[in-house]
């Protein structure tokens, strides 16, 4: 499976810290490389983004998915704990409206918003 990275945010805009950065932000364990996004799929054209990962790494995508999303679109996050919630609202409410937890399960949370 091919990984990208967002075109602001590649290693060579050094946005993300260099190759730890990339790293951290998309490579994983068994991904080996990482690309830039093709220029017809980057930038805000995205009518939702929804992301299942913890909350700290969510608040350190802020800027990423909020430039991904176009206005008017939509998030779901998941992957956060309820006592999470107010940290993660808090980082996305620069760029989303109606940044709220839409439903919580054993704990877990789901958080959405509508892109400014």
């Amino acid at each position: 499976m091919k990984s990208y990275l967002p075109r602001y945010l590649s290693s060579s805009s050094g946005a993300t810290g260099g190759e730890e950065g990339d790293s951290v932000l998309m490579k994983g364990r068994t991904r080996t490389s990482v690309e830039s996004l093709p220029g017809e799929l980057d930038g805000g054209i995205y009518d939702a983004c929804v992301a299942n990962i913890l909350a700290q790494p969510l608040c350190g995508l802020v800027e990423t998915i909020a430039r991904m999303v176009k206005p008017g679109g939509g998030i779901g996050l998941s992957g956060i704990l309820s006592y999470q919630a107010d940290m993660v609202i808090d980082s996305y409410r620069e760029y989303f409206d109606h940044v709220k937890v839409a439903e919580e399960r054993e704990g877990w949370i789901l958080i959405t918003g509508t892109r400014k």
